[in-house]
């Protein structure tokens, strides 16, 4: 095209409205939430390993040019740079940053609310159902007790590491050490 008809173009009423919805597009939150879907993806274990430079002796297939997963890889790439710059800037991030900091504060309390509206909703279902027995009436009471007891507990994530529960626990999920 000329310089000239590009300009007509660009000034006509249909080029201005191409531009408004291309800069809408790219301010999108979805496409805000696919360029950081796209970073997340990128900078994920899976990835790395899958592109990774090769070591001298081994040999490497680069799946992004095969005819199976180079156009699954492909799709991902043009899904993630789409969708998020939305996640970014979503009031749904934006909740679970809010989320994630009570709950880090207060882990137990959150179980607990959880566990009492998860034993309630087990009890009512089970009594609308009429299949409620006296053993299973006790064992939601003593579950919806120590749920109960969960909301009481306002230690945080690291005041719960330091307890000697919290000790056990991490202590068992330590890897062995081995020797040469």
């Amino acid at each position: 095209m000329t310089a000239r008809l590009r300009a007509a173009i660009a000034e006509s009423k249909v080029g201005r409205f191409s531009a408004t919805i291309s800069l809408a597009i790219e301010n999108s939150a979805i496409s805000r939430a696919g360029q950081q879907l796209s970073q997340w993806v990128q900078q994920s274990y899976l990835f790395r390993w899958l592109t990774a430079e090769p070591e001298p002796e081994v040999i490497v297939v680069d799946l992004r040019e095969s005819w199976f997963v180079g156009p699954v890889i492909a799709a991902l790439d043009r899904f993630t740079k789409a969708v998020v710059p939305a996640v970014e800037t979503s009031r749904v991030r934006r909740a679970t940053k809010r989320l994630t900091a009570r709950l880090s504060r207060a882990p137990l309390r959150f179980a607990g609310l959880a566990g009492v509206v998860a034993f309630s909703a087990l009890v009512a279902a089970a009594l609308l159902t009429g299949t409620l027995t006296r053993p299973a009436m006790g064992a939601y009471a003593i579950c919806l007790g120590l749920a109960l007891a969960g909301t009481r507990v306002e230690l945080s994530w690291r005041e719960l590491g330091e307890t000697k529960i919290g000790k056990a626990v991490s202590a068992a999920f330590v890897p062995p050490e081995y020797d040469d």
